[in-house]
């Protein structure tokens, strides 16, 4: 959700509360007032990831509202992202240009979920088949359960903290980079599945 509003709107609420009952994932824009405004709504909804953005380097994008310490303040990258943008008139082609912002960043985060699920969805079977043939059911079970926990928030950033890694806190915003995790020529995929599912609640 890249918007943010100062106070609940109902539909909106009405919509996130029938997503998380169908255990979808949700993540919203913290906002692009810096300092001056504090996270919008629905950001700081328990129901809703809350993302920041940074540029390239992982250091904190200027308008990022202060990051509060008692939750996670996850940041990925988000300033000047060269992205199409619709035409101007019906006669004109989209246009390259280069956005910034937590609007910006949220969809990109989305995107890291979405391959973090797709990930294990696609290796389920090759992890299933690495056990004895009498242990392979209880295993899928197990693996199931934890694809199906990541709709929910926490499990998510329990993902997203394997990303961030112990080097990763920068300005106290935790710098999201899947690379971390993803990366093949330090690990193997076998690997790489263990410690996501080991790190899912």
């Amino acid at each position: 959700m890249s918007f943010g509003f100062p106070r609940v709107i109902p539909e909106i609420k009405d919509a996130i509360d029938y997503a998380r009952q169908k255990n979808v994932l949700m993540l919203a824009a913290a906002s692009n007032y810096g300092g001056n405004r504090k996270r919008t709504w629905p950001a700081r909804c328990d129901d809703v990831m809350c993302i920041y953005a940074t540029d390239g380097d992982g250091n904190k994008y200027v308008k990022n509202p202060t990051p509060i310490s008692s939750k996670d303040n996850f940041a990925v990258l988000g300033e000047s992202v060269e992205a199409l943008w619709p035409p101007t008139s019906p006669h004109s082609a989209a246009r390259r240009v280069r956005k910034s912002g937590t609007s910006t960043a949220t969809p990109i985060c989305a995107a890291i979920a979405g391959i973090v699920v797709t990930a294990l969805r696609l290796n389920e079977d090759s992890y299933v088949s690495g056990f004895e043939l009498k242990e392979q059911e209880k295993r899928r079970g197990m693996y199931q359960r934890k694809v199906a926990a990541l709709g929910r928030p926490s499990a998510m950033a329990s993902v997203f903290k394997l990303m961030v890694g112990e080097d990763g806190m920068r300005d106290d915003y935790q710098f999201v980079a899947p690379w971390r995790i993803f990366d093949e020529g330090s690990r193997s995929r076998s690997t790489t599945l263990e410690n996501i599912l080991d790190c899912i609640d």
